[in-house]
């Protein structure tokens, strides 16, 4: 497949993203009553920073940055040969570009996944599409055969 398919299939992953948001932040703040057992709770948290709140003092740097990093994705996006390789590049491409949407629009990200192993932590869409593009990128790492 062409680049430009995975291009696609990143800003697909993005707008999936942003409709959920959409739908979040449209909710009251605090926790919902919804929940899955001891898996997971839904709430609505406005995060500038990046991941457990790092940078939040400093939400434009954070911007700038997360732009700069979603422009060298892409350009990386165009270096890799392999298409399994490409797709879960386009994965954290796409979670990323959903992210970056956030900032730029509303300032901070939205976030609103409680995973109840990890209270601590709260996610979205677009960090679990990242987070399965990384560890994705670091098993074909590991298991890639130089042809």
């Amino acid at each position: 497949m062409r680049t430009v398919v995975y291009l696609i299939i990143s800003l697909a992953l993005a707008g999936i993203d942003q409709a959920i948001k959409a739908v979040i932040r449209q909710m009251p703040a605090g926790v919902f009553p919804i929940r899955a057992g001891h898996l997971f709770t839904i709430t609505r948290v406005f995060n500038p920073g990046i991941s457990f709140s790092i940078g939040k003092r400093f939400p434009f740097a954070v911007t700038i940055i997360s732009a700069v990093l979603v422009l060298i994705c892409i350009l990386f996006l165009f270096s890799f040969k392999r298409k399994s390789e490409k797709l879960i590049w386009a994965c954290s491409l796409g979670g990323m570009m959903g992210n970056l949407i956030d900032r730029l629009l509303f300032g901070a990200v939205t976030d609103y996944l409680i995973l109840r192993p990890l209270p601590f932590f709260v996610c979205n869409f677009a960090d679990a599409c990242i987070f399965f593009g990384v560890a994705g990128l670091i098993i074909c790492l590991f298991f890639r055969r130089d042809d």
